[in-house]
């Protein structure tokens, strides 16, 4: 663990689903720097559906810069009834584990409800 690294963590805030066969659907996610470094502009956030099968990247964004010990408010991700997670969702920041985080091992969320029957 290294305090002059940033570490990135999301937190999936909310679910919206309006109408489970017509959408729409919304996830909101918060993403935190808790290191001690800024995050320059870039870091790969993805939402994936936790499915029968396993899961499925059903989105992905660019993040903007983070300072160290900062959040940024929210970001969305809109979705189609398809990309509904029978058992909820994973957002997952740094993927691919890209730069150098001081906790590479808080890098994803789970959203564990059933939004839809």
């Amino acid at each position: 663990d290294d305090p002059s690294t940033p570490d990135l963590i999301p937190i999936i805030m909310d679910v919206c689903v309006a109408d489970c066969d017509y959408g729409p659907v919304a996830v909101s996610v918060q993403v935190e720097n808790r290191g001690g470094a800024d995050v320059e502009a870039g870091a790969l956030l993805e939402l994936w559906a936790d499915q029968d099968t396993g899961r499925v990247l059903v989105a992905s964004m660019t993040l903007p810069a983070i300072a160290a010990g900062t959040k940024i408010e929210g970001v969305q991700f809109d979705l189609a009834p398809a990309d509904i997670g029978k058992f909820g969702w994973f957002a997952v920041v740094n993927p691919d584990g890209a730069g150098s985080e001081c906790d590479e091992t808080n890098n994803e969320d789970n959203w564990a409800d059933m939004v839809c029957p």
